[in-house]
């Protein structure tokens, strides 16, 4: 349980005159500007999902989408306040080594909450869409609440490591924050660091993997061919489809942006395959902690009141502009497959999905004609309908 406060204990030692010159007097503007856009725009954020709960009722993703405002309003609100009093204090730690390992072990899990909650939105995503008779189930309510909280005993235990030996926090330049040691020689702060590098990249290659199958299940019309129900519903399914998938692509582009060029640096510094960079360090850790103040703006610019109101003007500006042909080629090409008729003996046209075609062609003629048994298939599709719904309305 290591605690360094000067950078020349740091491996690979680099001259101070060098770090001196990389940060020249460091300011905390850019720190209070951040911090108080994180903070206001993760209140909007909760605010707004809370006062959109009887529309959303809650369902698994907004119940991720508020974990993940909730988790990057925490890492804000318990970390700057230490940065703040260093600048306070002339660039001098203040508080000693419990206070080092407090901001650490707070940054660490923060940021790895963050990732997996990404992770998980996905992954909801996925088996919403692609597996809806499967993934909606009364259970899958507890079992949402269960994945929340494993993210946050995992992240806690990932972050509590470094205490108990296996990884070593330290002061890092400009000496206004600590950090797990991502530069060190000992067995221990490389596992620990090549650990948590992988555990990131591994999440936002997984992620993407599962937006990829998402749109692509989308765009093939896949969702189309294992759902039934009205054509209104229908339509109605596709353009949340379109909202959600547009708001997790978005969340998607800012957390791997934000998040992938630090954990690469974490690779390039253990192994030493050129010389550290301090300021490249910072930089990139600084992206990452940006995806706290980001993350909230992107929920309530993509929201799916304000993409409706982008989606009117684009239309507004007529067909043949560009924004315009980009909405309509968006939405059609997420709506799902067109319904196909078949005639029924009376010469009534039956909708019906393609992929039941041939079986209702090789239905008897009574079929059609029994009142009672329309009646209750047509019930039975409300019937789905309405707990399909129930889960996708945004």
């Amino acid at each position: 349980m290591a605690y360094t406060t000067e950078v020349s204990n740091i491996t690979d030692t680099v001259n101070i005159t060098n770090i001196r010159t990389a940060f020249v007097e460091p300011s905390p503007v850019p720190s209070a500007i951040t911090f108080t856009l994180g903070v206001v725009g993760n209140i909007i954020a909760i605010f707004v999902l809370v006062r959109g709960s009887e529309r959303h009722k809650w369902n698994v993703f907004y119940r991720f989408v508020t974990a993940l405002a909730i988790t990057d309003l925490f890492g804000i609100l318990t970390t700057s306040p230490v940065a703040f009093a260093v600048y306070d204090n002339n660039l001098k730690w203040v508080g000693g080594e419990p206070l080092c390992h407090y901001m650490s072990f707070m940054l660490i899990f923060s940021g790895l909450a963050t990732v997996l909650l990404v992770g998980a939105m996905a992954l909801d995503r996925y088996l919403a869409i692609l597996h809806p008779f499967k993934y909606n189930s009364a259970s899958r309510y507890t079992i949402a609440n269960f994945v929340l909280f494993g993210i946050c005993l995992f992240s806690a235990l990932i972050a509590a490591l470094p205490l108990f030996g296996l990884g070593e926090n330290v002061q890092q330049s400009p000496k206004t924050w600590c950090f797990f040691n991502f530069f060190g020689d000992r067995t221990e702060d490389e596992f620990y660091a090549y650990f948590y590098a992988a555990l990131g990249l591994g999440t936002i290659f997984l992620t993407a993997v599962l937006n990829v199958c998402v749109i692509f299940g989308l765009i093939t019309g896949k969702r189309s061919q294992i759902r039934r129900g009205s054509v209104t519903s229908r339509k109605a399914r596709a353009r949340t489809d379109v909202y959600i998938t547009i708001f997790l692509v978005a969340i998607y582009v800012v957390f791997a942006v934000c998040w992938a060029p630090f954990l690469v640096r974490i690779i390039i510094n253990q192994s030493r395959t050129v010389s550290r960079n301090i300021k490249a360090d910072l930089l990139t850790l600084r992206l990452a902690t940006l995806n706290q103040i980001l993350d909230p703006w992107v929920y309530i610019l993509f929201r799916r009141e304000m993409l409706s109101k982008f989606a009117y003007c684009c239309k507004k500006q007529g067909r043949d502009s560009f924004f315009g042909r980009l909405v309509n080629f968006t939405i059609s090409s997420f709506r799902s497959n067109t319904p196909t008729t078949v005639t029924s003996t009376n010469g009534t046209p039956v909708p019906q999905r393609r992929h039941v075609i041939s079986f209702v062609a090789r239905l008897p003629q009574k079929s059609y004609n029994n009142d009672s048994r329309d009646s209750d298939d047509n019930n039975q599709d409300e019937t789905i309908d309405e707990t399909l719904m129930s889960h996708d309305n945004m």
